[in-house]
């Protein structure tokens, strides 16, 4: 799915941009985000840098298990074209020391398969109300 949205016409409210490349899963991730007050400028399976620059989206939720760029490289990158977004990055990563280093590379939050759904929630909340 391609960004279906401007920036403008979202009356104030943040703005989040999924990058998912299951796309059995942007369904869920989609109303999860609405249901926390989001507008969801849209999926897809790679961050598009000129998406990115033009959409200037409060959050991007990443799939960082799937992406066709190391995940490291993928959050650097994020983190340099949109440095004030929160970056919400799930991994299927067990290793601690994996979510240091994406954190120090500009990820906000990491999830990993321990996590739950009331972990995404309480991170989108803190989101909407930054």
């Amino acid at each position: 799915m391609r960004a279906k949205r401007s920036p403008e016409r979202t009356s104030g409210r943040k703005r989040a941009l999924i990058i998912e490349p299951q796309t059995l899963f942007v369904p869920f991730l989609v109303q999860t985000l609405q249901a926390d007050g989001l507008v969801v400028l849209g999926a897809s399976a790679v961050p598009e840098p000129d998406a990115l620059l033009r959409l200037r989206p409060d959050l991007v939720f990443i799939d960082a298990d799937y992406l066709d760029s190391p995940p490291f490289e993928c959050i650097r990158k994020l983190r340099r074209r949109l440095p004030e977004a929160r970056l919400v990055v799930y991994a299927q990563r067990t290793d601690a020391l994996w979510g240091v280093v994406a954190r120090g590379l500009g990820a906000d939050v990491v999830f990993g398969p321990s996590s739950g759904i009331e972990d995404l929630c309480a991170a989108l909340q803190e989101q909407a109300a930054a």
